[in-house]
C-alpha cells in the first residue's frame, strides 16, 4: 500500500513539474510574440556600427551602441512623447520617448538635443544629433528600449537588437521598394503618356528631357545598402557627396536600410575629401573657387567641417 501511495505522489510531482514548464513555454513565447507584434513597425533610430552590445560590462550595459559620424541625424523609432529631455552628467545630452504600446526609448550621449519634454514625435522624426557628450569616449549613440517606464536600476531593460531585428529592416527595405514602384508606376502612366503626342519633334524633347534629369545611364551606377554601411561611408566609398545621393534617390533623410538600392552618378561631379587640419578657406583656394561657392554646393549653414567628409567642388 505504502509502495502505490508513493508512486502515486511521485507521479503528481512530475505532473506538477510538467505543467510548470509548459505554462512558462508558453508564457516566455507570448512574451517574445507580443514584444514583435507591439515593435514590428519600429525603424532604426541611425545608421552606423554597434560597438557594444546588451548586457556586456558585467551585465551593467542597458543597451547598444551604435558608432556613427558626429552630427549624424538621429531619429524616433516610433510615434510618441517625449518624456525627458535634458543634460546628465553620465547620458550627456539625453532624451528619453514614451510610446503608446508602453515601452520608453532612450537617446543618449547627443551633440544637441532637438525636443523638449513634452513634445509629440513621430516615426522617423530628427530628435538630436550624435555626439560624445557625457561619460563617452567617441562619437555615437547610446540606445535603450525599456518594457516599461525607466528607472534608474533599468528593470525594465531590453535587448534593443530582439526589437531592432533583420525582420524590420526587411520590412523598411519592402516599405521603400513599393515607395519606388509607385514613384515609377506615377511617372509612366498610362494617363500621363495619353497626352504625349506621337511626332517627331516631340519623342526627341522627351528624350532630351530625361536625359537632362536623370543623366546619362552610362555612369549610373547602383549601390545596394550592406549591413553597418552609412550614407556618409557610401559617399566617401562612391567620391561623391551625401547631398547629391539624397537628391539622385529623393531621400529626406541620411537614414538607409539593409537591402536598400541606391543610385550613384560616377561622373556627375568632381569632390574633394576633407582631411584633418582642413578648412573652408584653405579648400576654396586650394580648388579655385569661394567659400560661399563651395557652402551653397554643398548645402552648408556654417563653416563647420570633419575629416574624410565629402565636399562638392564643381558640378556638370
Amino acid at each position: 500500500m505504502q509502495d502505490i501511495i508513493k508512486r502515486l505522489v511521485i507521479a503528481v510531482i512530475m505532473g506538477i513539474c510538467i505543467g510548470v514548464l509548459f505554462i512558462g513555454g508558453r508564457s516566455t513565447s507570448a512574451e517574445s510574440t507580443d514584444l514583435q507584434s507591439l515593435t514590428k513597425d519600429w525603424a532604426w533610430p541611425v545608421s552606423g556600427n554597434i560597438s557594444d552590445h546588451f548586457g556586456t560590462r558585467h551585465g551593467r550595459h542597458k543597451g547598444i551602441d551604435i558608432v556613427a559620424e558626429y552630427g549624424e541625424e538621429v531619429f524616433s523609432v516610433d510615434d510618441g512623447v517625449v518624456n525627458k529631455s535634458y543634460y546628465s552628467s553620465t547620458y550627456g545630452h539625453v532624451v528619453f520617448i514614451k510610446h503608446p504600446n508602453g515601452f520608453e526609448t532612450v537617446y543618449a550621449h547627443l551633440s544637441k538635443r532637438l525636443v523638449k519634454e513634452g513634445d509629440k514625435v513621430t516615426q522617423g522624426q530628427l530628435i538630436g544629433n550624435i555626439g560624445n557628450s557625457g561619460i563617452s569616449t567617441g562619437a555615437h549613440l547610446h540606445f535603450e528600449i525599456h518594457n516599461g517606464e525607466w528607472n534608474y536600476q533599468k528593470d525594465h531593460a531590453i535587448d534593443p537588437l530582439t526589437v531592432l531585428s533583420e525582420h524590420n529592416l526587411y520590412t523598411m527595405k519592402e516599405l521603400n521598394e513599393q515607395k519606388l514602384a509607385s514613384h515609377q508606376a506615377s511617372v509612366y502612366s498610362p494617363q500621363s503618356q495619353s497626352s504625349i503626342n506621337n511626332t517627331a519633334d516631340t519623342v526627341k524633347a522627351e528624350v532630351e528631357a530625361v536625359s537632362a534629369n536623370y543623366k546619362n545611364e552610362e555612369n549610373l551606377k547602383t549601390v545596394i545598402v550592406e549591413r553597418n554601411d552609412t550614407l556618409w561611408g557610401i559617399a566617401v566609398k562612391e567620391n561623391v557627396s551625401i547631398e547629391s545621393i539624397m537628391e539622385w534617390n529623393s531621400l529626406n533623410t541620411t537614414n538607409i536600410q539593409i537591402g536598400q538600392k541606391l543610385v550613384v552618378y560616377a561622373e556627375d561631379e568632381k569632390v574633394y575629401v576633407v582631411q584633418a587640419g582642413d578648412s573652408l578657406n584653405q579648400i576654396a583656394k586650394t580648388v579655385g573657387i569661394s567659400v560661399e561657392k563651395l557652402k551653397e554646393l554643398n548645402n552648408l549653414k556654417n563653416d563647420l567641417i570633419f575629416p574624410q567628409q565629402v565636399l562638392v567642388i564643381s558640378r556638370s
